[in-house]
């Protein structure tokens, strides 16, 4: 019943709706009093009474969101420091004015924690799911002038070779959740590669890299021998490396073919092995999600005995995508060799199943009523219920 009147009035009314999904939204007995207003009558209240404004955006599926309402924003300190100093609103950054407003305010991410003088200025943005603590010291932070968006951006435009002022800045722009590669970017124009290589530096490129595509990442990997020198190699390696993986898979996760391939390239050419190994997976992740099943079998054929040989939980993907969307016996056979090793790895009911299935659809039935065999005994040693691997043993007689 509640999610049946939650879709009645989703579209009619967002406030009750946001009512009916985080009741006790609006409650100020003992949490934060969140005005069911417009964002601009906020901003109204708050040249009346001389407070800021703190605006919560929310998605009705992000579970951190509910998690901040009955966790957080229930909280006794926390309602009565913010209905101290805060108007308090909430929108639902997906349907009506929240539509406007997560444009407005560049937003990447739920939920979204926005602190706004009285004008509407942004003044302190976070972006992620805060325990009540953490969220009281961050409110206090925003209050303090000299840790507000706009000081720090100030700052920087007037002296941005200041390494200072660049890693505030920085470090603001990434807790909102907002652009930040231009700073970084704008940093190292002012100074000389070897300026650059200091412990101070790395901590500005680091905390800068954004993607394979970033200036800092460039540099960083042109200049890892000194880094690892100065720093650690592990830690410098972490970097890249992290780093590679992240840039790659949300390109794949946006289907931006051209991109991942452009980073792609830049990464083979520096012939790195862990390198090399999350271009395999990456690649593996993209086909996958683009249903170039053809490509798919060819990079795994290629890469997962050398990229993923260790990896239980890629071996047996890949083998239940061979499953669904492959055809050929050879590359099937193939598979069921993969999850045979993986077997051999780690016992697995399921995935004997999964071989099964494989050798079965290649054809190789006696393989296949083996493997049935052993998932069967497996979940009779386990007192587990044996029920599909007696089915496929029916089907394979």
């Amino acid at each position: 019943m509640h999610w049946i009147l939650a879709n009645c009035f989703r579209k009619a009314c967002p406030a009750f709706f946001a009512l009916l999904l985080f009741p006790g939204f609006s409650r100020a007995q003992s949490g934060v009093h969140f005005r069911e207003a417009p964002l601009s009558a906020a901003l109204q209240e708050a040249k009346q009474s001389g407070k800021d404004v703190f605006l919560f955006g929310y998605a009705t599926w992000c579970p951190h969101c509910q998690r901040m309402h009955e966790q957080v924003f229930s909280d006794t300190a926390v309602g009565r420091f913010f209905n101290a100093h805060f108007v308090c609103i909430h929108e639902d950054f997906e349907t009506g004015e929240g539509k406007q407003l997560h444009d407005q305010f560049l937003i990447h991410g739920y939920p979204a924690l926005l602190f706004l003088d009285a004008q509407g200025n942004l003044l302190y943005q976070l972006a992620n799911e805060y325990p009540a603590a953490e969220l009281l010291e961050e409110a206090k932070n925003a209050l303090t002038p000299t840790l507000q968006i706009p000081y720090l951006e100030s700052r920087f435009l007037a002296d941005s070779s200041n390494s200072t002022y660049c890693y505030n800045y920085l470090h603001a722009l990434r807790n909102a959740n907002l652009p930040y590669g231009w700073v970084v970017s704008a940093y190292m124009k002012t100074k000389t590669e070897n300026q650059l290589l200091t412990a101070e530096n790395w901590s500005i490129l680091a905390l800068g890299v954004t993607d394979v595509d970033s200036d800092p990442y460039h540099f960083i990997v042109k200049n890892r021998a000194p880094y690892s020198s100065l720093l650690s190699p592990a830690r410098v390696e972490r970097k890249i490396v992290i780093t590679a993986a992240q840039s790659l898979e949300a390109l794949a996760e946006l289907k931006d073919t051209v991109s991942f391939y452009r980073q792609q390239t830049y990464l083979a050419s520096l012939h790195d092995y862990r390198l090399d190994s999350v271009r395999y997976l990456e690649s593996m992740l993209l086909y996958r999600l683009l249903g170039c099943w053809g490509a798919y079998a060819h990079t795994a054929e290629a890469g997962l005995p050398e990229y993923a040989w260790k990896q239980v939980s890629e071996i047996e993907q890949t083998g239940r995508d061979f499953l669904k969307n492959i055809a050929d016996t050879s590359l099937l056979r193939m598979a069921g060799a993969w999850v045979d090793h993986a077997l051999h790895l780690e016992p697995d009911y399921a995935n004997l199943l999964l071989d099964a299935r494989l050798y079965e659809k290649a054809g190789n039935y006696m393989l296949a009523r083996q493997k049935a065999t052993d998932a069967k005994n497996m979940a009779e040693q386990y007192h587990w219920d044996a029920g599909e691997a007696e089915h496929l043993l029916q089907e394979l007689h």
